[in-house]
């Protein structure tokens, strides 16, 4: 099953994200990772691939291209122009290039809300980690939820 992943860049609980993909994995049998390269859960995802050997895309936002069609131009801090649309494209790139046949969102903001809203839209699965704090109680709902979600599948 070729599984997205996708969450916030300061997403930083690496054994949630691990044992969860760990989880669907022995459950789905993940056959492809697809990222965006940003740091937080896309890095989480990216190196729970590596550890356990199932290849791994990674669709990078080309925050560099200002020639592509709907860019928006804008200036960072130190004066370089970047396209602020690049994350957003690579959103829809990641589903249209990759076509994945199951979301995993992790926490995040905006980024995170427009790849949940495009997964909705594109009528993907999605699953939903909500656990910030690892503990084995709320460790184990999560772990239900999942068993739930992936019988309604």
């Amino acid at each position: 099953m070729r599984v997205l992943v996708f969450g916030g860049r300061h997403y930083d609980k690496h054994l949630v994200a691990y044992e969860a993909l760990t989880y669907v994995h022995r459950r789905c049998g993940i056959s492809m990772i697809i990222q965006g390269g940003a740091s937080g859960a896309d890095t989480l995802a990216y190196a729970w691939a590596t550890a356990v050997e199932v290849p791994c895309e990674t669709e990078f936002a080309a925050w560099d291209d200002l020639d592509v069609p709907g860019a928006v131009i804008k200036k960072n801090k130190f004066g370089k122009r970047y396209n602020a649309l690049a994350g957003f494209q690579r959103n829809q790139r990641m589903i249209d290039r990759h076509q994945p046949e199951l979301a995993i969102a992790f926490p995040g903001g905006n980024g995170t809300a427009d790849m949940r809203r495009r997964c909705d839209e594109a009528g993907l699965a999605l699953l939903q980690i909500y656990l910030h704090d690892f503990s084995a109680h709320t460790f184990q709902q999560e772990m239900d939820e999942i068993d739930a979600w992936i019988e309604s599948l």
